[in-house]
């Protein structure tokens, strides 16, 4: 399934005017072998970076993947921390941790050769109470391939909220790379987004 999809991804997909670079290819199949992936409920969704136009945001690499059954929904946290622990072995820094009432989050970024790649673990309280691992990876056409200059401290593991179980609280920084790069014609990003 992997190599169907980067031999789509390579020829182009319909609405695109070109298709990804080889530099876009190279960080999804750095992403696709992320040992996290392991954890993965069912065929994870890869797709690598691309730019439609000079004018348009660019479409920056990801990988989705479900960590829980929807009909396992008591699980929901264990899967999310056990998805945590997975980064954090595999050398992610998780920088920020967050829970409510509408569920928890958790985010980490990993630099390997000069890029800087994301991830979000999203255990939002919809009815189903899926657990979405989403990993990011800049677009080669942007400014620069590390978006995390700053280096986010990491949060103590074990102590965040999704790792102790509570019902409120947030540690770290809350910063989300999006999906797109940001517009070049077009307001900057709010706060906290990249």
């Amino acid at each position: 399934m992997w190599l169907a999809l980067a031999g789509l991804l390579l020829a182009g997909c319909p609405g695109r005017d070109e298709p990804s670079s080889g530099v876009d290819v190279a960080r999804l199949e750095t992403l696709k072998r992320e040992p996290v992936l392991k954890l993965a409920v069912g065929q994870p969704y890869a797709e690598a970076g691309f730019h439609v136009s000079d004018k348009l945001p660019a479409h920056r690499g990801k990988v989705t993947a479900d960590l829980n059954k929807p009909a396992d929904p008591g699980r929901d946290r264990d899967r999310a921390v056990e998805a945590v622990e997975a980064l954090r072995d595999s050398g992610w820094t998780v920088f920020h941790a967050r829970c409510d009432h509408d569920g928890f989050l958790a985010a980490a970024y990993k630099v390997v050769d000069g890029v800087s790649f994301y991830a979000q673990i999203d255990g939002s309280d919809v009815p189903e109470k899926n657990v979405v691992l989403q990993m990011r990876a800049p677009q080669s056409g942007e400014s620069t391939s590390d978006l995390f200059p700053e280096r986010p401290a990491a949060v103590a593991a074990g102590k965040t909220c999704l790792e102790t179980d509570s019902s409120l609280g947030e540690e770290g920084t809350p910063i989300v790379l999006d999906e797109l790069a940001p517009d070049p014609d077009g307001p900057a990003k709010p706060a906290g987004h990249r």
